[in-house]
């Protein structure tokens, strides 16, 4: 899985992934970044199908998105 997001200032930026239950799964990336666009992927082939939150944090935003994984 692909997961694209935009960065708007230079810094720091965290994408981690969290099951239902709330507890992080994965961290897909803890580094400094230039703006613009990145894409991360997720090989989430060790991982149940179900619900999955993917959060971007950066010094000012943070964003969570849903994903289903089907297998």
């Amino acid at each position: 899985t692909t997961i694209s997001f935009t960065v708007p200032k230079e810094g720091m930026v965290t994408a981690e992934v969290y099951n239902v239950a709330g507890q992080r799964v994965e961290v897909l990336a803890k580094e400094h970044m230039k703006p613009g666009t990145h894409a991360i992927v997720w090989n989430a082939s060790n991982h149940s199908a179900g619900i999955y939150f993917c959060t971007v944090r950066t010094r000012e935003l943070s964003r969570t998105v849903k994903m289903t994984l089907m297998k």
